[in-house]
């Protein structure tokens, strides 16, 4: 299996819980990352207020030393498209948990603002997103209903270009502050994976999902590699840098 396979597949055992949290009240989150190998960062030109929600990513004034932002790499689109296609499939228990994924796009997500910035020495990635929502604070709040209610652990099924794999996602609150943005959520969303032919893989990634005029944004942190959980005081500063971009 190549490495764009698995991180495909890692993709989308890490936004399915963004997605399927935001689905209910009509609006789309964006996916939260292609995992290994995904990437990211592109403009957009919806507004609120006059406002680009673009202007509300993450710069490279707001990233650690050491982050390098990438551009969008070739192929980038194919890997969407087999993220949101897996996604849109997947299989959810217990099924009170399946939601309603059937308006997915993915010109949506590949044409919604985003950024992504990488640590090779750490292994680290953190990506930034913007997504148009009609009603941002109820988006948030549904997001946080799902993932830290009776939805806080199930199993998803699902297939990448002919291969199956299951994963188990539990999450929990972060406890990490969004400074002076109501109604944001931060979690730490854990995922293994089974992937046949392949074995289990781990990943562990930090999510904050804050409201902005006309959008939700969603600020994630986590290793390209899996395994161990990123450092959350990383994670902190990079959520305080995002709220700042809200409120400033």
């Amino acid at each position: 299996m190549n490495t764009k396979t698995i991180g495909a597949i890692a993709g989308v055992a890490a936004c399915v819980g963004v997605l399927a949290g935001c689905s209910s009240d009509g609006t789309t989150a964006l996916p939260s990352g292609a995992g290994e190998g995904g990437a990211t960062a592109a403009g957009a030109s919806a507004q609120s207020n006059g406002k680009p929600l673009s202007s509300y990513l993450l710069q490279q004034s707001d990233v650690p030393a050491g982050f390098t932002e990438l551009q969008v790499p070739s192929g980038a689109g194919d890997l969407s498209g087999s993220v949101i296609n897996a996604t849109k499939n997947a299989t959810i228990t217990p099924a009170s948990c399946q939601p309603d994924l059937s308006g997915l796009s993915t010109d949506d997500a590949e044409n919604a603002p985003k950024a992504l910035f990488t640590n090779a020495s750490a292994g680290t990635s953190i990506i930034s997103a913007v997504n148009p929502a009609s009603n941002s604070t109820a988006s948030v709040s549904s997001f946080r209903k799902y993932n830290l209610g009776d939805c806080s652990s199930y199993q998803l099924t699902s297939s990448v270009s002919g291969q199956s794999f299951t994963a188990t996602v539990q999450t929990e609150d972060a406890g990490v502050e969004v400074p002076g943005v109501d109604n944001s959520v931060t979690v730490q969303q854990t995922t293994q994976t089974q992937i046949q032919g392949v074995g289990p893989r781990t990943s562990v990634v930090l999510i904050a999902l804050i409201p902005v005029p006309g959008g939700t944004m969603t600020v994630q942190v986590g290793n390209v590699l899996g395994g161990s959980a990123p450092d959350k005081s990383l994670f902190a500063g990079v959520v305080d840098a995002a709220a700042k971009r809200v409120t400033g």
